[in-house]
């Protein structure tokens, strides 16, 4: 149980540095292209990417959670397995917001 924990931890911490790797690169493409005043289709599509991953981050974190309080309240949850159902309710609501992110550091760097 700790280990698996523990692993579980490792790639949650891993995926938020990966993340702000890309959002650095993300935001050193996105400045001059924001800045050259010809930046509006960029926006529009940053704007929209964001709202995007919210509400799927949203929805994700809903279904986790509703299935870890299901168990919970059906009696079929551990104490022992609260941990790792929080930590995958976390995983759901990033995972979007990630991929995006991950998606438009890879867009822009080939421009």
């Amino acid at each position: 149980m700790v280990f698996r924990l523990f692993g579980l931890a490792t790639e949650f911490a891993t995926a938020a540095v990966i993340s702000s790797m890309d959002a650095a690169v993300t935001i050193a493409h996105r400045m001059p292209i924001l800045a050259s005043g010809n930046g509006h289709e960029e926006a529009v599509r940053m704007v929209s990417e964001k709202i995007d991953a919210a509400v799927r981050g949203s929805l994700d974190a809903s279904v986790a959670a509703s299935a870890l309080f299901g168990r919970a309240a059906t009696g079929r949850l551990n104490a022992d397995e609260l941990p790792e159902g929080l930590l995958r309710v976390g995983q759901a609501a990033l995972a979007p917001a990630y991929q995006q992110v991950h998606a438009n550091a890879r867009r822009l760097s080939r421009r």
